[in-house]
């Protein structure tokens, strides 16, 4: 049997930005990974565009993204209790281990790559 999972601890030791998420979605991994509660994600494509130009000082060429961005924590909170899954993950000398999960896709951007990955 192949596993196709690859888990992570907190995001912290890879860095703040996705480069480690985007390079593991890229190889065609299922990931799961523990973001901090202020990593930065949206809900739907962010849909880049250059920003709008101003009437004075130089071209612009920096992306912007056409929908708002989300903090993890208020993404958490927004979603509804039958969303979330209690797993039995082991038994351990002092009893069951479970987790509660939250299963979502959603899209990560760091404004500084030229393109946003569904996550």
């Amino acid at each position: 049997m192949e596993c196709a999972l690859v888990g992570s601890g907190p995001m912290r030791a890879y860095g703040s930005g996705p480069d480690f998420l985007f390079a593991l979605a890229d190889a065609g991994h299922t990931f799961l990974i523990d973001v901090h509660k202020s990593f930065v994600i949206y809900e739907v494509d962010p849909q880049l565009r250059i920003q709008e130009p101003s009437s004075r000082g130089r071209k612009a060429r920096r992306l912007v993204s056409a929908h708002e961005s989300l903090r993890c924590r208020g993404f958490v909170e927004s979603c509804s209790t039958k969303d979330w899954r209690l797993y039995n993950v082991r038994e351990t000398t002092r009893g069951s281990l479970k987790l509660r999960v939250l299963r979502k896709s959603v899209y990560v951007w760091d404004k500084q790559s030229e393109q946003s990955a569904p996550l």
